[in-house]
């Protein structure tokens, strides 16, 4: 028996000194001996503990067959490397019987703190991947996964809600709900919204279904969206066109009483919610009347009534006052291009060779062309706007430009020519008619209908006839100084009228008493008459 616990005892030499050597071979004998008994204290620990781990192991994998492998595995590490660090605590490693070294036990001791920090890295990891759950079954059929059954019972009571509302009529939900334990991903584990989503999907009046909205009320649904887009394509009739309401495919859970086919759905939409009304015309009635009478604008019944005249209405004539108006209005949209004018600009300059008052226009204006492209937008062929997106100059505008007169018609001081003829008969005395009388004036040759014009600018105080002077003009310079012109045959200026120095006042003629074609012109200061010739700055 002492050999079975103790083992054989190494043999010692008794020479020299044999008592010394007894003392140590006892205490050697003692060592071994409790060496002996913690390794059968470890060995009965080991064995308990695999024991209980086997037996925890078994539980998991029945519970979740797939991962029975990963299970044992992670136990029999957790296991053994238990074992291990109990062997640690009393300092002997687990495959040798001694130690003989402390570097040896340090050495062990780093290989087992590995072991257990690798052995809990992959506890974490899987934690974090799975997790124990509840596999629910309504009415026999699995529909996920909870965390408990908690979670189930406290989403019925809205499912039972959100069923009515979607019905139409009182439901109360009481499936045949069973659960049963699993380990799953933490990812396939839904929350109480998903179990009402997964309770309302095995409802047989429910499904989940393509809707179409018009304004977020529930027109139709079909199981397939492709069939509403085609609905919707035959009410547009264009690729251009548009909806004015708010229109929508929503894939939602509903009842299944809103399915229909393309033509229910095409007839759903092209449905009048408005009849067209018409009135007829009494005798005497106007637009006006007939539009204020119904809460319209002329315009806006002049657009219902295109075609027609509105500014002569007959008696009995038929006037649209409400046009109908589809479920679903249709905008409609068409590009157009046309050509416009592009207006001159206007550009003005000084011109002191014409009066003030007056103007010439130097150069013509002309309108450019530009290349307009818009979009002409209407609903349901009604109330069309255009606007345009831009547009495309291919023919330049010509600037007009109109010479503005700046020459005023104030008398300078000085005094020119009337006429552009010679001199014919100086002022002074002189022979005429067979006796000698005073000329108060100069004579200027001319042909008849040559131009007069005024020696400086005034206002006309006399435009007439006038005894021997014939048809006459007389301006008063208003600085002291008149001027006179006789023989006229033609006056285009009127008393009251200013005009400026060269400005034509008159025709060359011979009226009044006169030999020939000719200006008598005169020149008076202050009342009294004065030698032209004097003053005359290009005679």
């Amino acid at each position: 028996m002492a050999e079975t616990v103790l083992g054989r005892a190494r043999p010692y030499v008794l020479t020299g000194f044999p008592e010394k050597r007894t003392s140590a071979a006892s205490r050697e004998t003692a060592q071994r001996y409790r060496a002996a008994c913690r390794r059968a204290e470890r060995a009965v620990a080991a064995q308990d503990m695999r024991r209980r781990f086997a037996a925890l192991s078994a539980v998991l994998a029945k519970a979740a067959s797939p991962f029975r492998a990963l299970a044992s595995s992670v136990l029999y590490v957790t296991a053994a490397v238990t074992e291990r660090a109990r062997a640690v605590g009393y300092g002997k490693s687990f495959h040798l019987e001694r130690v003989q070294t402390a570097k040896k036990n340090a050495n062990h001791a780093r290989i087992n703190t590995t072991l257990a920090f690798l052995a809990a890295g992959v506890l974490l990891f899987v934690c974090s991947i799975y997790r124990v759950g509840l596999e629910v079954f309504l009415d026999g059929e699995s529909i996920g996964y909870v965390t408990s059954q908690s979670v189930v019972e406290s989403s019925l009571s809205a499912v039972s809600v959100k069923a009515s509302a979607i019905l139409g009529r009182s439901y109360i939900a009481s499936p045949d709900i069973r659960y049963r334990f699993s380990i799953v991903k933490k990812n396939q584990i839904f929350d109480s919204k998903g179990a009402e989503e997964s309770i309302l999907n095995n409802i047989s009046d429910i499904d989940r279904l393509s809707v179409l909205t018009v304004d977020g009320e529930v027109i139709a649904a079909t199981q397939d969206p492709d069939s509403i887009t085609a609905a919707l394509n035959t009410v547009l009739g264009n690729g251009t066109n548009s909806f004015l309401q708010d229109v929508r495919i929503e894939s939602q859970l509903n009842s299944v009483s809103l399915l229909r086919t393309t033509d229910e759905i095409v007839r759903d939409l092209t449905r009048l919610t408005r009849e067209e009304i018409r009135v007829t015309v009494r005798g005497g009635e106007t637009a006006e009347e007939i539009a204020a009478a119904h809460g319209l604008s002329l315009s806006a019944l002049q657009e219902l009534n295109r075609n027609a005249d509105l500014s002569a209405l007959t008696e009995g004539q038929s006037v649209l006052v409400q046009k109908a108006k589809p479920f679903l209005s249709v905008v409609s949209t068409e590009p157009i291009t046309y050509e416009q004018p592009v207006p001159y600009e206007t550009e003005y300059t000084d011109d002191p060779t014409l009066w003030v008052g007056s103007s010439k226009v130097m150069t013509e204006g002309e309108d450019g062309v530009e290349l307009v492209r818009a979009t002409n937008t209407s609903v349901d062929g009604y109330e069309p706007t255009m606007a345009v997106n831009g547009s495309l100059l291919i023919e330049e505008p010509v600037t007009e430009v109109i010479a503005v007169g700046s020459r005023t018609r104030d008398a300078t001081g000085t005094f020119m020519r009337p006429s552009n003829g010679r001199v014919s008969s100086r002022f002074g005395r002189r022979k005429i008619w067979g006796s000698y009388s005073m000329h108060y004036g100069l004579d200027f040759e001319g042909r008849l209908g040559d131009s007069v014009v005024a020696s400086d600018g005034g206002v006309v105080t006399f435009a007439g006839k006038r005894a021997e002077y014939g048809l006459c003009v007389i301006i008063d310079h208003q600085n002291g100084y008149q001027t006179v012109y006789g023989h006229n045959s033609k006056i285009v200026v009127e008393k009251g009228q200013r005009v400026g120095k060269g400005e034509e006042i008159a025709k060359v003629g011979s009226t009044g008493r006169s030999t020939g074609p000719h200006v008598h012109f005169e020149i008076l200061v202050n009342g009294v008459v004065k030698n032209p010739a004097n003053y005359l700055e290009d005679l």
